[in-house]
């Protein structure tokens, strides 16, 4: 993968449709409330939708946890979801919450 600036999500109008972004399941904790977000988003089963969303499992390393947000893409015939690009979030305890530690990175294949 490459890195972008920005932070930006290159590949996301990918997972968006007329009812909303595709999010996968995997990884989230539920129940999960989504009503907040400034766009719909459709929970989805792993590899339901051909292009979807979906977050890594975190990185945890001592008092800091790395979270990925993927755009991934499922064959048609099916088989293992691969990701197209990647935006990368650091952060680290700070008292009883979390802080962000510098700027998102966005990676592309």
């Amino acid at each position: 993968m490459a890195a972008l600036g920005g932070g930006a999500l290159p590949d996301l109008q990918l997972a968006r449709s007329p009812d909303g972004v595709a999010l996968s399941k995997a990884n989230l904790a539920e129940p999960v409330d989504l009503s907040d977000l400034p766009q719909p988003v459709r929970l989805i089963s792993a590899g339901a939708d051909a292009a979807h969303l979906a977050f890594a499992p975190p990185s945890l390393d001592g008092e800091a946890v790395t979270l990925v947000l993927q755009v991934r893409a499922t064959p048609p015939q099916g088989g293992a979801a691969t990701p197209l690009s990647a935006v990368t979030l650091r952060f680290e305890r700070a008292g009883e919450g979390w802080v962000q530690s510098g700027p998102p990175a966005a990676l592309s294949t």
